[in-house]
This record gives structure tokens, C-alpha cells and sequence, in this order.
């Protein structure tokens, strides 16, 4: 089954039943009613593939041209590595596996009406200031199906029982919009994700934005927004925005952010700068377990006497591992602490 005609069959006979799914519950029950649909085979990824690569030629979603290299994204790469730089001291990130988009202008200054519905958030309070709302996408969206929204995501992940990795990737999506929203400095931001059931496309009253470069989403992006400049977009589309830590807990995985709080960007930038150290030391000591390795190689076939430059290397192996013990203690006492 393709996945347009699945899509019309989940709005008939599963989201015209059940209502609004962007919430952990309703995600979860549109998930398992996809798993439910025996007629449906996700083996033909190739076809999967062909069908995404027909619709990024489309007008109707943006996002999806860019990431299929339709057409170019107006950030440019300079850019996309400015505004993804990791540190206190601004050093560049490693390859990015997502990238930045912006929505249309002319929603960007509807933000303030109070029927808006298109943008949740405003622009910067500087004159031709970036925008307040932001999407977040994977590069590889369009080499894959599992990538056309949040709810097939999650369904991919839960029928080939590929929970772990799917909350890994969403880790590193949560990770680059923090790294995002701290570049620019933002103080507080919500993620969501517009599930099945919940975008332009699924009303017949909302017909009139089939033409728009945010129609129906037929890739997944994250809507990263500025809550301090949070215009009634944000209220008037709450019951269809699903937020990362939802999503995450559809999985099974643990939420990092409670339901209706919003993401401290420093304290979670803190913790992200926290995690690329202890990753760099757990690279040191495996070089060091390896030196050691050697070291007793040698102490066992040449002498029980060891060289000086083997002498030093083992002052070395004990002060890293020192290193590694208080930087673990302090991780973790960190972790209690917010617990």
C-alpha cells in the first residue's frame, strides 16, 4: 500500500473516529492502528523511495525540496554552520545531519493576529529581525519513507522494533536545536511535531492552504519556537503540536522535559557541553586500556623491569582515569540534582 493511500485511510477511518492525536495517548493509539493494517508493506522501500522523490517536485512542501536538493535552501551552508556551532567558544559542529529552514514571509508578519494559525512565534526585536519559529530537518528526509511525518516515524520504529535507535536520533535532533536556539540566543523554546490527522490537509475548511509552502507535510521537521515571542499561533495550534518528549515517551523512552513545560535552553546546553566531555574522555581511556594492554605485553616478555617511557605512560594512565572518576561524579551528581 502506498503511503498516500494509507494516509487517506488512517483519516477516514481512524482520525475522523478518534479526533485530535497530538498527544503521547493519541499518537500511541494512531500508531497501533497502523500496526494493526495487515495489507500494508513497508519490504518495497524502493517504491517508498520513488514516491517521496515524486512529490519533492511538488510546490506543496518545501522542506522536502530542500532536503531532495530540488531546490536550494536560502540559508546557505556558511549559515547552516553558524547557526549549528558547538561550545562556550563557538567551534564548529561535526557533519550536521539536519539543517535549518524558515517559513514563508508573509506568515512571518502575520504572527501577531489573532486568528494566525500559520507561525507560533515572532521574529527578533531588531529591525529585518530572524524568525521566532524555525524548522529543524534531517538531511536524509527524503531518502526514506519512515521520514514523511512524525507518526510514520514512530510506527517504523515500533513494527521493526527499533525503539533505542529511534529515541537516539530524536536525542540528536534535540541536540541541534538546542545548540540552534542557543546560537541565537533564545531563553526558553518548545519542539513539536504536527502528527497524522493534525496539519493543513486533513480539513476540508482548510482547503485554502493546499497551494502554501506549509501544506501538508509530507516530510517530518521539528518547529523549533521562541516562547518569548510567542504570538496566539502557539495557543490556536496547541491541539495539533506533539512535543519531542512526547513523542520520545511513545516509545518508551524517559522524558527529559515534563508535559506543558518549556526547554530551558542554557541548562540544556549545560548539559550537552557535559555529555560531549565525558564522550571525549571515554575515548581517552579506551587509548590508555589499550596502552596498558601493551604495557604488560612488554613487562611480561622482556623484563620485569620497566622502561622509563612505560613509567611515564602508567603516571599518564592513573591521572586520566582520576580525571574520568570526577568528571563522572560530577555528571552525575549533576543528574540527581535535577532529578
Amino acid at each position: 500500500m502506498m503511503r498516500s493511500a494509507l494516509r487517506e485511510r488512517f483519516s477516514k477511518e481512524w482520525f475522523a473516529k478518534e479526533g485530535v492525536c497530538a498527544s503521547v495517548l493519541g499518537v500511541d493509539g494512531a500508531v497501533n492502528w497502523l500496526l494493526k493494517q495487515k495489507d500494508f508493506n513497508d519490504d518495497d522501500d524502493r517504491k517508498q523511495v520513488n514516491e517521496l522523490e515524486l512529490l519533492s517536485i511538488t510546490p506543496f512542501d518545501y522542506c522536502l525540496r530542500i532536503a531532495a536538493n530540488v531546490i536550494p535552501n536560502p540559508i546557505n551552508e556558511s549559515m547552516q554552520k553558524y547557526f549549528f556551532r558547538e561550545g562556550e567558544r563557538g567551534r564548529a559542529s561535526s557533519e550536521e545531519e539536519f539543517f535549518v529552514a524558515h517559513l514563508p514571509r508573509a506568515d512571518e508578519l502575520d504572527w501577531q493576529n489573532e486568528d494566525c494559525v500559520s507561525i507560533m512565534a515572532g521574529a527578533d526585536r531588531i529591525k529585518d529581525g530572524l524568525p521566532g519559529h524555525v524548522l529543524i530537518v534531517p538531511k536524509n528526509g527524503s531518502k526514506h519513507w519512515k521520514f514523511g511525518n512524525i507518526t510514520l516515524f514512530l510506527f517504523h520504529a515500533r513494527k521493526g522494533r527499533k525503539e533505542k535507535m529511534a529515541i537516539e536520533f530524536l536525542e540528536r535532533l534535540r541536540r541541534s536545536c538546542i545548540r540552534y536556539a542557543f546560537n541565537r540566543g533564545w531563553t526558553r523554546i518548545g519542539i513539536y511535531f504536527r502528527p497524522w490527522g493534525n496539519d493543513n490537509c486533513d480539513s476540508d475548511s482548510n482547503s485554502n492552504f493546499s497551494n502554501r509552502n506549509e501544506g501538508i507535510e509530507k516530510i517530518m521537521r521539528a518547529h523549533v519556537v521562541n516562547l518569548a515571542r510567542a504570538g496566539p499561533g502557539l495557543s490556536n495550534t496547541r491541539w495539533k503540536n506533539l512535543t519531542l518528549d512526547d513523542a520520545i515517551e511513545v516509545l518508551g523512552g524517559r522524558r527529559r522535559i515534563a508535559s506543558g513545560r518549556a526547554i530551558d535552553v542554557k541548562q540544556e546546553h549545560r548539559r550537552n557541553e557535559r555529555l560531549v566531555d565525558v564522550e571525549h574522555i571515554v575515548e581517552v581511556v579506551e587509548v590508555v586500556e589499550v596502552a596498558e594492554e601493551e604495557r604488560e605485553s612488554h613487562s611480561s616478555s622482556v623484563s620485569p623491569q620497566l622502561p622509563p617511557s612505560i613509567k611515564k605512560l602508567d603516571r599518564k594512565v592513573n591521572t586520566e582515569i582520576r580525571q574520568l572518576r570526577s568528571k563522572h561524579t560530577q555528571v552525575s551528581d549533576g543528574e540527581e540534582g535535577r532529578g
